[in-house]
């Protein structure tokens, strides 16, 4: 099996830069490194397929009236400064709906953590934004 073929990748919490290869959605490990490869490659169509469907509208309205050139270029920029990504912890909120905490560690030292909710489609994990737990109703 290749390196990061889909039963590699579950459990695996660590994603360096040189690891990102494109590994599908089977687990939401394997989505981290499909949406990782695919936006350091310029992978426009892959980048959107790793993502659930309503995170792609959000997407498409933050990058609305650019062009397919900015947009790639935008997220080639911005994933090319990641050194490696890092699972922390895992909450799981349903049999379909992970939240990821997340290590994002960049090339100049910064560090980011950041929860990001993970979906499951059908039979594939897609990326759902970042995790904005439900608001509390006032006291």
């Amino acid at each position: 099996r290749p390196p990061n073929s889909p039963q590699n990748t579950a459990g695996q919490v660590d994603f360096p830069r040189e690891s990102w290869t494109f590994a599908g959605y089977a687990n939401p490990e394997s989505t981290i490194l499909s949406l990782a490869s695919s936006a350091v490659q310029g992978d426009l169509e892959n980048f959107l397929n790793s993502l659930s469907p309503d995170h792609q509208s959000r997407q498409r309205q933050k990058w609305e009236g650019k062009t397919d050139v900015e947009i790639r270029d935008g997220i080639v920029k911005e994933f090319g400064r990641i050194k490696a990504i890092r699972i922390l912890s895992q909450e799981n909120i349903s049999e379909n709906e992970i939240i990821l905490s997340l290590l994002i560690e960049h090339d100049d030292g910064r560090n980011e953590t950041p929860k990001m909710k993970v979906q499951r489609i059908g039979n594939k994990w897609k990326m759902a934004g970042p995790y904005r737990p439900p608001a509390q109703p006032a006291p």
